[in-house]
């Protein structure tokens, strides 16, 4: 049993270090979720914000699509003031809109 010692350090070790990768991940991910709802709070009416978090939890993806596109008008200095819940509307519309697809029988 003294010969096991060293390979229970070593899976120790190994699973301190996998902790520590976790607790890292973990709080780099918390840290990018602030980064978000900060900027989303800045440039967000209240009532824009609140329709924000409730599309993050219904349509994730959508939140991620959304919030990416905001960044980025943010960035190009193309937001003036703040986004009101019906222009934030307007915008997941048309990131939601489906573009209809028709299908047409030649007959010979």
């Amino acid at each position: 049993m003294v010969e096991d010692a060293p390979e229970d350090d070593e899976v120790a070790a190994l699973r301190r270090k996998k902790a520590q990768e976790r607790m890292a991940s973990m709080q780099q991910a918390q840290q990018l979720e602030a980064q978000k709802r900060s900027l989303l709070l800045k440039i967000l009416e209240p009532t824009a914000y609140e329709r924000m978090m409730n599309v993050k939890l219904a349509k994730p993806e959508l939140y991620e699509r959304a919030l990416a596109t905001l960044a980025y008008l943010v960035q190009q200095k193309q937001i003036k003031g703040k986004i009101n819940d019906e222009t934030l509307r307007q915008v997941l519309e048309k990131m939601t809109e489906r573009r209809e697809t028709t299908i047409e029988f030649q007959h010979k």
